[in-house]
């Protein structure tokens, strides 16, 4: 979990769902660059539980430099991707953990996502493509996986560079399943939602819409420009005109392209909502469970949250 400028509210309840996981054999590294809003005070109590590891830098480093330190400091063979501003359900780390085991083949392994906004309400849900033979397929017309659902094989990652700071620093991991997929490396998604993430108003996405827009038009273009069929890059059209819009009015528009277009029975529309509607915290950590360190069967937990 790295972080920058934090909403405090939220990063407590992150941290909280990753102390209630069912899974018990875990590490949460917390990585944080300074900013007028530290997260130190949030994470002290939860330190209590040596599984909770924090670093806090002495300067501003960037997005993907605080992703690899993350990863460089995790001591188990898996990885799960988590951010500070969403929630993994209890049985995330288990599920995600027993496809691995059953599957050695698969390098990377996300899930569907449920939509949370800026108090905790559920206004969302998201598929992804399922077989590593779809997310291929879908990789020159979408993120064909949710970031901070992924888990991953640590060695794969490294041994193709990591998180790299690419000039489409907001896409770091569009760039990175795509040099992963280069390098015939295999991907899933579970078809159960394993994470709540959470839309609001200090998403990096939200305060870079069109930064964001033209870091996955960039990716495209470098690896997948000469693989598009007419659909995708009509879509590719359709993302450079969204860059002539209201910053407002092109967020909301992908949006409600990626979370709208499956309905579901007790949703209601996610909108872009202000930063003061704080979520009432409710969830608290558990009680310190002492276990040792994470063996190679075990799990680390990086992610990423804040405003650049």
């Amino acid at each position: 979990m790295v972080l920058r400028r934090p909403n405090l509210s939220y990063l407590r309840e992150a941290i909280a769902s990753v102390l209630n996981q069912k899974l018990r054999h875990w590490e949460l590294i917390i990585v944080e660059d300074p900013s007028e809003q530290s997260g130190r005070e949030v994470v002290a109590p939860f330190r209590a539980d040596p599984r909770v590891r924090y670093i806090e830098n002495p300067h501003r480093t960037s997005l993907a430099a605080q992703r690899n330190q993350a990863l460089a400091l995790a001591r188990a063979e898996l990885v799960a991707v988590m951010d500070g501003d969403d929630l993994a359900e209890p049985n995330r780390l288990e599920t995600q953990l027993e496809f691995f085991h059953e599957h050695p083949t698969v390098g990377v392994v996300g899930s569907y996502v449920r939509v949370i906004d800026s108090t905790g309400s559920s206004c969302g849900f998201r598929a992804f493509p399922e077989s590593h033979e779809e997310i291929l397929r879908a990789l020159a017309h979408i993120v064909p996986l949710n970031h901070p659902s992924v888990m991953f094989r640590k060695d794969l990652v490294l041994t193709w560079g990591g998180y790299l700071a690419t000039p489409e620093a907001l896409a770091e991991d569009y760039d990175l399943w795509s040099r992963l997929a280069r390098h015939g490396v295999r991907f899933a998604n579970l078809p159960e939602p394993l994470l709540r993430y959470r839309l609001h108003s200090g998403q990096l996405k939200a305060l870079h819409t069109r930064q964001t827009i033209r870091a996955v038009l960039g990716v495209k273009s470098r690896y997948w420009a000469d693989e598009m069929d007419l659909r995708a890059r009509a879509r590719m059209w359709g993302e450079r005109l969204l860059l002539l819009l209201p910053e407002g009015l092109a967020l909301r528009l992908l949006q409600w392209a990626h979370y709208q277009h499956q309905p579901r029975r007790g949703y209601r529309e996610c909108r872009p909502s202000d930063e003061s509607e704080q979520p009432k915290v409710r969830a608290e950590a558990r009680p310190v469970f002492r276990e040792q360190e994470p063996s190679p069967g075990g799990v680390s937990a990086a992610g990423t949250l804040g405003r650049s």
